[in-house]
């Protein structure tokens, strides 16, 4: 499978994403982001009011997580080893966490290669 690891906007990715079929068209995405109190807080992309939702409850979504909710769920295997196979867009990342991801699928035996548009992606 392919996933989106950009240093732009999370709702950037995943419209991208949706326009180049990495995120499902018609599959709600709930993008996490790391809130204050050091938790992930999640909500509906697509929902402006950003009312929270869990997605331990709604299976069927997509996920997606900005830089800091991807550094928390890599200090946090279990966590992450729980929603990782759901996650299709990582948003503001750095070019080190990017290759942390890569590390992360690498370790999970997946077969990963990497592509970007600058010197620093590749």
């Amino acid at each position: 499978r392919s996933v989106i690891c950009t240093g732009d906007n999370a709702l950037t990715g995943i419209s991208i994403g949706r326009q180049c079929g990495i995120v499902s068209p018609d599959t709600r995405v709930l993008l996490g982001e790391l809130g204050n109190t050091g938790e992930i807080g999640w909500r509906d992309a697509d929902d402006d009011g950003k009312g929270a939702v869990d997605p331990w409850t709604d299976m069927e979504s997509e996920l997606a997580v900005t830089q800091g909710a991807w550094r928390y769920l890599d200090d946090n295997r279990e966590v992450l080893d729980g929603i990782a196979h759901r996650l299709v867009v990582y948003a503001r990342m750095k070019p080190e966490d990017k290759i942390n991801v890569v590390k992360y699928f690498q370790g999970e035996d997946l077969v990963t290669g990497m592509c970007g548009d600058g010197g620093n992606d590749c």
